[in-house]
């Protein structure tokens, strides 16, 4: 694994009127980008939309705002990335150690960018939008969501994601909630060791550092799930006529704001590596070995779910 800087060093001739927009977006971190736009969002993101975003308009190539005015402290955070790489690196790849021991990881590429989600990881490319506040507030935040990204990156090996278009039946959604719910909970558990040891677990002022605040509260993840459950029947079609039979519906059920499958998934496994046999750390690392049918089929039942797997088998 290693850090590349050029996307951003592109970004900023790109700001400066020294790269057109077409090259900066044929970089291999924007052509990771534009490819998850289209898969998550069907949107083909061009040179338009980027200048419509760098300008302040509405975009579908979100995460610029107030870029030129960030533009010092975002160099100062590419400076904070340059001294600590390596440290973060290393720091980053015995994390991944432990949930895909042997796994290759000289393939992956985390690339600081400007623009879009604070942070994808698909195709070999993490990329990381250094425009992103709490990064600029909280370098450590951007270890902490290379390692998340890191391993979307290693699970899309083995479990690549489908378009979401081709999601119809009753059965695909829940087979899409149970892959998300693997691999959204992998990736929220991968740097949850570091983050407890050095006491960074997160605080109310964003979903993704509040993930942290809910898996430390058992009263608060009880009613996750409870809440996870409810949105598996729903999914599975068992669920009352409460509009989540429609497409944003069902799509809110996976990947709305309430993150179930971030915040479930990730003590899913963490059950697992108490309770889920084979002994701690090898249970955990065999369940990431699963797709996310055997996954569930496998582990559902610690948080009260085995039975929907028969929908999707």
């Amino acid at each position: 694994m290693r850090v590349d800087f050029t996307a951003a060093q592109q970004f900023l001739d790109y700001l400066d009127g020294r790269l057109p927009a077409e090259t900066l977006l044929d970089h291999p971190a924007y052509r990771a980008v534009r490819a998850h736009a289209e898969l998550c969002y069907g949107v083909r993101l061009g040179g338009a939309h980027l200048e419509a975003a760098v300008r302040g308009d509405d975009s579908p190539f979100f995460g610029l705002r107030r870029v030129a005015q960030n533009l010092p402290r975002v160099r100062a955070l590419l400076d904070v990335i340059g001294r600590r790489s390596d440290a973060w690196i290393a720091e980053a790849g015995a994390s991944l150690g432990v949930i895909a021991p042997g796994v290759e990881q000289s393939g992956v590429t985390v690339y600081p960018i400007c623009g879009y989600d604070a942070g994808i990881g698909l195709r070999e490319a993490v990329c990381l939008n250094v425009n992103w506040g709490v990064y600029l507030d909280r370098p450590e935040e951007f270890l902490y969501m290379m390692i998340h990204e890191a391993t979307h990156v290693l699970y899309g090996r083995r479990n690549p994601m489908s378009a979401l278009a081709s999601v119809v039946a009753p059965a695909e959604w829940l087979s899409l909630f149970w892959r998300m719910t693997q691999d959204e909970g992998f990736a929220v558990y991968a740097p949850l060791a570091l983050r407890r040891e050095r006491g960074h677990m997160g605080d109310e002022s964003h979903p993704i550092l509040r993930d942290y605040q809910v898996l430390s509260s058992a009263g608060r993840l009880a009613w996750y799930l409870a809440s996870y459950r409810e949105a598996a029947r729903r999914l599975a079609g068992r669920g009352g006529g409460d509009g989540t039979a429609d497409r944003d519906g069902r799509m809110a059920l996976v990947f709305g704001p309430h993150r179930l499958t971030y915040r479930v998934g990730c003590e899913l496994i963490r059950r697992i590596g108490e309770h889920g046999g084979g002994g701690g750390a090898a249970a955990v690392a065999e369940a990431f070995r699963m797709t996310g049918d055997e996954f569930m089929r496998a582990h559902g039942g610690l948080v009260g779910v085995d039975g929907f797997y028969l929908l999707t088998s």
